[in-house]
């Protein structure tokens, strides 16, 4: 399960370049993953995060339902 969190204006977090933050994605899995699927998910949706136009994607849409698609699709991806 993806959680999705944008946020109205722009918020101060310990971000690794200092910049506020406008969305937060959050994975939610179970604990007991014994196939550490967890891992794959992680891997993928990082992979993605490392691209402007992905991070540009993001930023915008608005509505959450096509956020989460958004991220699927691209995460399907290869």
């Amino acid at each position: 399960m993806i959680g999705i969190t944008k946020f109205s204006s722009p918020i101060e977090w310990d971000s690794i370049d200092g910049e506020p933050v406008t969305m937060t994605i959050n994975l939610i899995m179970p604990g007991d993953d014994a196939g550490n699927t967890h891992l794959t998910v992680i891997s993928s949706l990082m992979r993605k995060l490392v691209h402007q136009d992905f991070i540009d994607g993001l930023k915008s849409l608005e509505d959450a339902n096509d956020i989460y698609d958004y991220i699927i699709r691209e995460m399907e991806e290869k």
